[in-house]
């Protein structure tokens, strides 16, 4: 695992601690997959999180405090480009709940305030 320190500009659902939060995901240095890809720092991204309590996570003594995992691996990253996001995941054509969706087959590429509003839905 590696653990991130996050800057939240904003939240859409739910609360966040504080101004920034610990995101853990795979460490894609040591390890390979094709569903996790790392973040960079300075991007800009909307991130799918779930809080982990402390103590929820055996064997992770290293974080004192919550942190929060992605939800799905790189589908719960979308890059943000200006005014637009798209989806990290190739297989991400969607947000069932906000009823955003693309032709199959295709990357998610919205306007922000799109993933906004859905997000804000669920």
């Amino acid at each position: 695992m590696v653990f991130y320190d996050v800057a939240v500009t904003k939240a859409w659902k739910g609360k966040t601690p504080g101004p920034d939060v610990i995101v853990a995901t795979l460490d894609t240095a040591r390890v390979t997959t094709a569903y996790v890809s790392a973040l960079s720092t300075g991007a800009d991204v909307v991130l799918f999180l779930e809080r982990r309590p402390e103590g929820a996570s055996p064997g992770i003594t290293s974080i004192k405090g919550d942190f929060y995992v992605l939800v799905g691996g790189d589908n719960g990253i979308l890059d943000v480009h200006g005014g637009t996001v798209t989806a990290r995941a190739a297989a991400l054509n969607g947000l069932r709940e906000g009823k955003v969706d693309v032709p199959s087959g295709q990357r998610l590429t919205v306007p922000l305030a799109v993933i906004e509003t859905a997000a804000s839905a669920t």
